[in-house]
C-alpha cells in the first residue's frame, strides 16, 4: 500500500522541483522544435531549460527545511536564470509561490493550494498583455484544478495525479485558443514545457528518485506535433529583432512604472520580480535604448540580446550560417552595421567612481559625455567578467556550430585573456578566439573584411587565415584634442604632458604591434590632423586595395574632415569608408575630440 505524502517540506519541495526540471531539459529540443508563439524562432525549450537549469543546480546545494526558505532560493535562482517568454514567466510564478509560502515551515495541500494561486496571479500580472492559449493559460488552469482538489484530499501523489490530468487537457485546447497554433499543428511550447515539468514532478513524488532521469517519452499526440506547419511564416513575421532581457537591481523598484516606462519600446513585455529584483523580458528594436532607459530605476547587473531574425533563418533555413562572429565593445562599428550583420557584442565595463555602467548599453555615448562634463570621477574601464563571457558563448553555440570572437589587442587589455580563457572551458574547440592586434576603427575593418566570407560559409581555416593577413597588413593613427586623458589615464606623466600643454604639442599616435604607440607630434591640433593624413598617405603609398575607417570620440566634425581629405587624395567613394563613434570605453582613455584612422591594404 502505498503511503500518502500529507505535506511538503523544504527537501521535498527542492527534490520535486530538481525532478521536474530534469524532465523539461531533456524535452528540450522538442520544445524548440514546436515553438510558434511570440514568434517561431525555436527557442523556447532551449530558453526554458536554461532557466530550470538554474533553478536545479542552485537547488541542488541548498538545504533548507523550512518550505518558505527553500521557496525563497528558488524564486531567486529562478529570477536570476530567467530567460525568453516563458522562462521569465516561470520566474513570477516562483515568486508568487514564495510569497504564498511566507511563515510556513511546511505545507499541507490546501496551504499548497493557496500558494499556487497566488503563483498565478503573480504570474498573470508579470506579462503585459497576457494572452489566452500560452503557459499562462495552462498554469491557471491547472492552480483552479489543485484548488478544487485540495479541498477533497490530503494526499500531494493524488493532489498532482489528478490536477496533472487536467493541466494535459488545457494543453491540448491551446491551438483552440490561438490560431497561430491552430494554423501550424502544436500546442504552446511553454504550456508543453509548464506540463512536462508537473510530470517530472508527480513522477519523483511515486517513485521517489531523482538521478538517472531518461529522456520523456512523447506520446502518439505529440509524435504528429513533432514538425510544425511553418511554411506560412517568414523572418518578415518577426516585427521586433531583438529578444532583449536584462535583471535590475535597487531598492523600491516599481514594476508597473517600468513597465509603462518601457511599453513603447516593443512588444512581448515580461516584468517579472520584487521590489529590490527585477527581471526584464522585451522584444525590441533598440534594446541599447531599453537599458539607457532602465539605468535610470536600477542598477543593469545583466543582460542578453538575441537577434530572433538569425534564430528563425537557422532554425527554419537550409542554409544556416555556420559561424557566429562575437566582438568586444572596443571593436568599433556602426550600430546600424551591427544589427544588420547579426553581430554579437560582449561589453566592457566603464566605472564612475562607484558607479558602474555598460559600455553603450546602460552608457550610451551620449550619456558618457554628459557623466563627463559633470562627474568629479575620472572614468575607468574593466574587462567583461567571465559569467559574461561564459553567458555570451553558451547562447551563441545554442544557434550556431561554432564562434568567431575577435577583441582589441591583448597589449591593452586582458580582455582576450579572459575570452580565451573561459572559449577553452565553454567550447571545445567550437570557439576560435582572436587577439586582432589593433582596437576601435582597426579592429572594425577585419569584421567588415570576414563577414561577407561568413555568411558565404567558407572554411574556417580560410577565415581565420584571412583575419591573420589582416592583422599584419593594418595601420591605425590616432588623434587627441586634449591631453588630459592620456596624463589621466596614465599613457602620459604629468610632467610630459604640462610641457606637451604649455607647448601646444599635440601628440600623434599609433598601433604598432598590438601596443599605442607615440609616433609623432606637431604643434596645434589642425597640425595634428594633417600629420595624421601624412602617415596615412606614407602608409598606403604603392598598397593595393586599401580600406579606410575612421572613429571620433564626440568629434563628427574631425571626423568628416579625415574623410574629406581621404576622398580627395585616394579618389574614392565616401561611402566606402567606415565611419563610426568610439566605444565608452576607448573616449575613456583617449577624451573627447580624439579620433583615429585606420588603413587596411594588401602589399
Amino acid at each position: 500500500m502505498k503511503l500518502k505524502i500529507k505535506y511538503l517540506d523544504g527537501i521535498r519541495l527542492k527534490r520535486s522541483v530538481i525532478a521536474g526540471c530534469n524532465f523539461v531539459i531533456n524535452k528540450k529540443d522538442h520544445l524548440n522544435n514546436i515553438n510558434v508563439f511570440p514568434v517561431p524562432d525555436g527557442d523556447t525549450g532551449t530558453n526554458m531549460a536554461s532557466t530550470l537549469k538554474t533553478i536545479a543546480d542552485t537547488a541542488e546545494n541548498e538545504h533548507e527545511h523550512s518550505i518558505e526558505s527553500m521557496s525563497c532560493v528558488l524564486a531567486d535562482s529562478a529570477l536570476m536564470g530567467a530567460r525568453g517568454n516563458s522562462g521569465v514567466i516561470l520566474a513570477q510564478f516562483f515568486q508568487g509561490l514564495q510569497d504564498g509560502l511566507k511563515g510556513s515551515a511546511r505545507a499541507n495541500t490546501k496551504k499548497f493550494s493557496e500558494a499556487v494561486t497566488n503563483a498565478t496571479q503573480s504570474a498573470w500580472s508579470a506579462m503585459s498583455k497576457p494572452v489566452e492559449g500560452t503557459i499562462l493559460s495552462v498554469i491557471r488552469d491547472w492552480a483552479k484544478s489543485v484548488e478544487a482538489k485540495a479541498k477533497k484530499t490530503d494526499d500531494f501523489s493524488e493532489l498532482f495525479k489528478e490536477s496533472l490530468d487536467d493541466a494535459k487537457v488545457s494543453l491540448a485546447n491551446t491551438p483552440k485558443q490561438m490560431a497561430a497554433l491552430a494554423k501550424a499543428g502544436v500546442v504552446d511550447a511553454g504550456a508543453e514545457g509548464f506540463v512536462t515539468m508537473l510530470e517530472g514532478i508527480l513522477n519523483f513524488i511515486e517513485s521517489g528518485r531523482i538521478s538517472d532521469i531518461k529522456r520523456v517519452g512523447l506520446s502518439e499526440s505529440d509524435e504528429e506535433m513533432m514538425e510544425p506547419h511553418l511554411e506560412d511564416h517568414t523572418i518578415d513575421d518577426i516585427k521586433f529583432q531583438f529578444c532583449t532581457e536584462c535583471l535590475l537591481v535597487g531598492d523600491n523598484m516599481s514594476r508597473e512604472n517600468i513597465r509603462e516606462k518601457i511599453s513603447s519600446f516593443g512588444d512581448s513585455l515580461i516584468v517579472a520580480g520584487s521590489p529590490k529584483k527585477i527581471k526584464i523580458h522585451l522584444h525590441s528594436n533598440t534594446p541599447e535604448d531599453v537599458f539607457d532607459v532602465l539605468a535610470d530605476y536600477g542598477h543593469v547587473v545583466s543582460t542578453k540580446i538575441d537577434d530572433m531574425r538569425q534564430q528563425f533563418a537557422n532554425a527554419h533555413s537550409d542554409v544556416v550560417q555556420e559561424t557566429a562572429i562575437a566582438v568586444d565593445s572596443c571593436v568599433d562599428l556602426p550600430l546600424e552595421y551591427i544589427r544588420r550583420n547579426h553581430i554579437h557584442v560582449i561589453p566592457l565595463n566603464v566605472h564612475f567612481g562607484d558607479q558602474v555602467f555598460i559600455d553603450r548599453l546602460t552608457l550610451t555615448p551620449r550619456k558618457f559625455y554628459e557623466k563627463l562634463a559633470s562627474s568629479p570621477d575620472h572614468p575607468k574601464s574593466s574587462q567583461p567578467t567571465p559569467q559574461r563571457f561564459k553567458e555570451s558563448f553558451e547562447r551563441l553555440l545554442t544557434i550556431y556550430p561554432q564562434v568567431i570572437s575577435l577583441h582589441l589587442s591583448s597589449k591593452m587589455s586582458g580582455t582576450y585573456q579572459g575570452a580565451l580563457s573561459i572559449a577553452k572551458s565553454v567550447g571545445k574547440g567550437k570557439i576560435h578566439v582572436v587577439d586582432t592586434q589593433s582596437a576601435s576603427v582597426g579592429a572594425g575593418l577585419i569584421v567588415q573584411e570576414i563577414e561577407p566570407m561568413i555568411r558565404a560559409n567558407e572554411p574556417i581555416e580560410k577565415i581565420l587565415a584571412h583575419i591573420d593577413h589582416c592583422v599584419k597588413n593594418m595601420s591605425v593613427f590616432i588623434s587627441v584634442q586634449t591631453m588630459d586623458y592620456l596624463i589621466k589615464g596614465g599613457r602620459v606623466s604629468k610632467t610630459r604632458g604640462a610641457v606637451a600643454k604649455t607647448l601646444n604639442i599635440k601628440p600623434i599616435l599609433g598601433i604598432k604591434e598590438g601596443a599605442v604607440v607615440p609616433v609623432a607630434k606637431a604643434f596645434g591640433h589642425s597640425n595634428a590632423l594633417r600629420k595624421v593624413m601624412e602617415l596615412v598617405k606614407t602608409t598606403a603609398k604603392g598598397k593595393k586595395n586599401l580600406r579606410f575607417g575612421i572613429a571620433h570620440a564626440n568629434s563628427i566634425g574631425i571626423a568628416d574632415w579625415y574623410a574629406t581629405e581621404l576622398v580627395k587624395y585616394f579618389e574614392i567613394d565616401r561611402d566606402k569608408i567606415l565611419i563610426t563613434d568610439v566605444s565608452t570605453v576607448i573616449a575613456t582613455h583617449a577624451g573627447p575630440g580624439a579620433a583615429a584612422v585606420a588603413v587596411l591594404c594588401d602589399s
